[in-house]
């Protein structure tokens, strides 16, 4: 139990730092972001306000507050799914008789999963909506977490953890857009925040409740407790509209509209009935290429980078070094 405690104050502090350092890269995200999604640049010759100027009629209120709710509960699910094998693993491989070789394929399909996924379907939210996509991953990852928790041998986790990564890979790079795309440009970051400090609440989460849960209630039961965030997020993608950013880019003019007055609504904000929002059809949504243009290429890289560093050390730190010392732990 010492051993326990002591790992888990060391998994605290490691998530502090990766949370501050995920702060920093947000700031200078934030300070790059242009492209198809998160502009207000308009054609100079309409009079028509800009979807930033709507924003700010509207102002910060209870609507922001419901999708800063669904963005934590998302948040949190992607990262504690995540998470789950580190503290898991010692009593899945005591059942099963994992080799060391097998334990590291469950591992791996996570992330290459999420890769994989991330690359091929991330494009999904802006051809499509960022809602449907988070819907149709969160449902997903609900899903995973079912086949996992009442797998009955190695292969059936095997898949239910590969689907986990596939769903988070998905999900995650809409539920950035969602962080960002409800508010005015000023308080962009504060969606950013949200979403990095839930992340790694939900990485902390499954630690302390590894250390009174994992032990009681075993392995299949604590992933059923760790997953009940999915539900209440499910509830609220379905019922929050879809994003006025992607519908301004889309050229999709009522249910711009619609959703305006559905955030005014909620906010108590009155919103003038002829109010008009320049919007215009971007026919590269989705296009890899215009990441790499001349415009994006230099900030496209360098965050990429960045971004490789930062979940490199993370999980180096949440994952993989906790199954080092607990290599040959078994009971």
């Amino acid at each position: 139990k010492q051993w326990y405690q002591r790992r888990v104050r060391g998994r605290l502090l490691s998530l502090l730092c990766a949370v501050l350092f995920n702060c920093i890269m947000t700031e200078h995200s934030e300070g790059n972001s242009n492209g198809y999604g998160a502009t207000d640049a308009t054609p100079s010759s309409t009079p028509k306000q800009t979807l930033n100027e709507v924003y700010e009629t509207i102002g910060m209120g209870r609507f922001q507050y419901l999708i800063y709710a669904l963005v934590a509960l998302v948040g949190y699910s992607d990262y504690a799914e995540l998470t789950l094998l580190s503290v898991m693993m010692p009593a899945i491989r005591c059942e099963w008789g994992l080799t060391k070789y097998f334990e590291a394929a469950i591992t791996v399909s996570v992330f290459l999963g999420y890769a994989v996924c991330a690359g091929l379907f991330g494009k999904l939210g802006d051809v499509y909506g960022r809602k449907p996509v988070i819907l149709s991953a969160t449902i997903l990852l609900l899903i995973s977490a079912v086949v996992s928790a009442t797998a009955q041998n190695k292969w059936v986790f095997l898949v239910g953890r590969t689907l986990t990564g596939c769903c988070v890979g998905v999900n995650f790079s809409s539920m950035v857009c969602y962080a960002t795309e409800y508010a005015e440009s000023k308080f962009r970051a504060v969606g950013m925040y949200v979403l990095v400090l839930a992340c790694f609440v939900g990485c902390a989460a499954v630690n302390v409740l590894a250390y009174f849960l994992l032990n009681a209630i075993g392995w299949r039961w604590f992933i059923v407790v760790v997953s009940i965030p999915i539900i209440p997020a499910l509830i609220l993608t379905a019922t929050l509209p879809e994003s006025p950013r992607y519908l301004c880019v889309s050229g999709k003019d009522e249910e711009l509209k619609k959703t305006l007055s559905f955030m005014a609504k909620l906010n108590k904000v009155k919103l003038e009935d002829d109010v008009e929002v320049v919007v215009y059809q971007n026919e590269e949504l989705g296009s890899y290429s215009m990441l790499f243009n001349e415009t994006n290429a230099r900030s496209v890289i360098s965050l990429s980078v960045v971004y490789f560093a930062n979940i490199f050390l993370e999980f180096g730190l949440i994952i993989f070094l906790p199954l080092f010392f607990s290599s040959k732990y078994c009971g």
